[in-house]
């Protein structure tokens, strides 16, 4: 038994180390990174994300975000927030220069300056020095050539007991991108205070999406 379990020990071992790529430099990372941002916002696509936070190990919230953009003269964002049973929404577009916005599911405003109450979705900052490492490999997602980025950061510092707010222990930030460049898929991990304490983004990006760019309202 011990043999056996030393066995797959070491194979786990093997497997992790196998996918974790080839170490990079952190400016190949964030040139494609960058380059990649770029592309989105000059591409019609649709972008989904969604946001989990867990506390002691439980769902404590769930944030959604939706994002339709055609480069031109259509933005679309709808954003909802579910903390326990509490929910709320806010829906933003820019038409051709006109703005229109509605909260929680209401009616529609009209306006020629932004109306808009949505705040976008942040991501945490560590509380002390940071040590960051980026690696990259190749995958084939059936037949689908992707190439996965990876940003790992460690904070030093310990955690302070008199801040109320969750400091940040770890990030994990994975980026899957195309063959041409752009992103396809990036899931985003934050671990807090204790391994239980933690959120999770994931984002999906779609670039043959069909949405319509019509206004909501006269």
């Amino acid at each position: 038994m011990k043999v056996a379990a030393l066995i797959l020990a070491m194979f786990l071992a093997a497997v992790s180390a196998a996918g974790q790529g080839k170490e990079i430099p952190s400016a190949e990372y964030f040139e494609a990174y960058g380059l990649a941002i770029q592309k989105a916002l000059e591409t019609p696509h649709r972008r989904t994300k969604k946001v989990e936070t867990y506390k002691a190990g439980k769902l404590v919230r769930v944030s959604e975000e939706l994002e339709e953009r055609n480069a031109k003269d259509y933005f679309r964002i709808l954003s909802s927030e579910k903390i326990r049973v509490r929910v709320k929404s806010d829906e933003y577009r820019e038409i051709k220069g006109i703005y229109y916005c509605r909260h929680n599911g209401g009616k529609w405003i009209k306006s020629k300056s932004n109306c808009s109450a949505t705040q976008r979705l942040g991501l945490v900052s560590g509380d002390s020095e940071a040590k960051e490492t980026f690696s990259s490999e190749l995958l084939d997602d059936a037949g689908k050539k992707l190439r996965l980025y990876t940003q790992t950061t460690t904070y030093s510092g310990k955690a302070d007991a008199t801040v109320t707010s969750p400091t940040v222990r770890s990030t994990e930030n994975k980026v899957w991108f195309n063959e041409d460049g752009t992103i396809f898929k990036r899931e985003y991990r934050q671990v807090f205070n204790g391994t239980n304490n933690y959120s999770l983004l994931v984002e999906l990006y779609d670039y043959e999406a069909k949405f319509s760019t019509a206004p909501p309202i006269k």
